[in-house]
């Protein structure tokens, strides 16, 4: 009978190990993917500003109307990523841009967390951008973070 009580403990303790490297692993890979997704959310935003400052620099764009309404246009689409730009108190966005309010104009990316429902959270960058001939554009690069934590919501679940 201590044979198999022993047997019986021995294969307990083997099962918790087992189940403890395995909680590791999968912990290890949902912190590597969530870190990934992440990152690359962040690189998006800013991949959309080098965007808009390259299109500011060309001869054509100097033409603000243009410039808006073209880039606007012919920015990245980007799944939960909207523009707006303010000028002379105009503004110009894409559709159904989500309306956060005032930020403060800053070189790095802000979080707007919705703590009632993260889904509702969002990235901001706000930049200020100086043309060659019209002065100082307050341009807006939102990022939607919905689809990131529905995402990590699937992983966990």
């Amino acid at each position: 009978m201590k044979k198999n009580k022993t047997l019986s403990a021995d294969l307990t303790k083997t099962y918790y190990i087992l189940l403890f490297v395995f909680f590791l692993i999968y912990s290890s890979l949902i912190a590597f993917v969530i870190r990934y997704q992440y990152k690359y959310a962040r690189i998006e935003i800013y991949n959309v500003e080098r965007f808009l400052k390259h299109e500011l620099l060309e001869p054509e764009h100097q033409n603000l109307d243009y410039f808006f309404y073209q880039t606007l246009r012919e920015s990245p689409e980007i799944e939960g990523l909207y523009i707006i730009i303010n000028y002379e108190n105009k503004t110009y966005s894409d559709s159904n841009s989500p309306i956060l309010g005032e930020l403060l104009f800053k070189d790095k990316i802000q979080n707007f967390y919705n703590l009632s429902n993260l889904k509702k959270s969002y990235w901001v960058l706000n930049k200020r951008f100086d043309t060659l001939n019209h002065g100082t554009l307050d341009i807006r690069i939102i990022k939607k973070l919905e689809s990131m934590y529905t995402f990590f919501e699937k992983i966990f679940i």
